[in-house]
């Protein structure tokens, strides 16, 4: 299924060639490995996500830096850390 909008995420000057697709594949595991430490350390156990009305999404409160919030629905709230992440 073809996404039309997943080209809006990508970096149009980012060179996405590999040379090496096994060291890039570990490469893309470590790097996803410690964004999912980050995210159980500094992100969790600060925010603060309540549903205040049923059928309304989520309100976030307590944000900590660096992240910052992209969206919200009614189950979930979509983050974006602002530090610096490898260019894979």
């Amino acid at each position: 299924m073809h996404n039309h909008h997943s080209k809006a995420f990508l970096d149009e000057s980012a060179d996405y060639s590999t040379t090496s697709p096994t060291v890039d594949a570990v490469q893309r595991s470590q790097a996803v490995e410690a964004l999912v430490e980050i995210v159980y350390q500094q992100l969790r156990p600060r925010i603060t996500l309540q549903s205040v009305r049923a059928h309304d999404p989520i309100e976030v409160r307590d944000i900590p830096t660096p992240w910052q919030l992209l969206g919200t629905g009614n189950y979930a709230a979509v983050f974006l850390p602002t530090l610096s992440m490898p260019t894979w």
